[in-house]
């Protein structure tokens, strides 16, 4: 999930320039110094504004590649959230597959992986999974004892995905993609 606009690629475009304008500056420069040649005025002038505009032109180059480096570290902790979090949970509660492995990933995220889940979600996210596994064919991949259990279970699976959109809007916007939001899947939860 990774997107990288052409257009972006600052360092391709502008260091050949930036690298040209500072030999230039300081080949002036030293002209000036090394040389003690008396120059007018205005050749004196020429070359602190050619230092100026590198300088400048540094900056300016510095600054936009801090705000793409900025820029990828958000989409990277953004697709931790995605590829770590949200999509494991949403896979394991609206899909029909499941292995034995199922309920220990499903437990590793909750209890391991809080830190990667929004405010609303940690406030109705349970602290552990209590369910039955259901193995009949058709029916509901959890089935959980209580109804308290079942309720929250259901609350906090709304709010999952209801973040879960947010942060892809997020990550979207960001990366520059067009965005497409999937719909939202039946969740194979129940109760007995």
């Amino acid at each position: 999930m990774k997107f990288i606009k052409k257009s972006e690629s600052v360092i391709g475009l502008w260091l050949p320039i930036l690298v040209i304008l500072i030999l230039f500056a300081f080949l002036v420069a030293e002209s000036v110094i090394m040389k003690d040649i008396i120059l007018s005025n205005s050749v004196v002038a020429l070359a602190t504004a050619i230092m100026a505009s590198a300088a400048l032109v540094t900056i300016l180059v510095s600054n936009r590649q801090v705000q793409l480096m900025a820029r990828q570290q958000r989409l990277k902790a953004i697709e931790d959230r995605l590829e770590k979090f949200y999509i494991p949970l949403i896979k394991a509660f609206s899909s029909y597959v499941y292995t034995a492995q199922t309920e220990d990933e499903i437990e590793t995220i909750i209890t391991c992986r809080r830190y990667l889940a929004g405010n609303n979600l940690l406030r109705v996210l349970p602290m552990h999974f209590k369910f039955k596994a259901d193995k009949i064919a058709g029916s509901a991949n959890w089935t959980f004892y209580a109804k308290e259990d079942f309720e929250q279970w259901k609350e906090a699976l709304d709010v999952l995905w209801e973040e879960f959109l947010e942060v892809l809007k997020e990550y979207y916007t960001l990366s520059g993609t067009e965005i497409s939001l999937p719909e939202k899947p039946d969740w194979l939860i129940g109760y007995k």
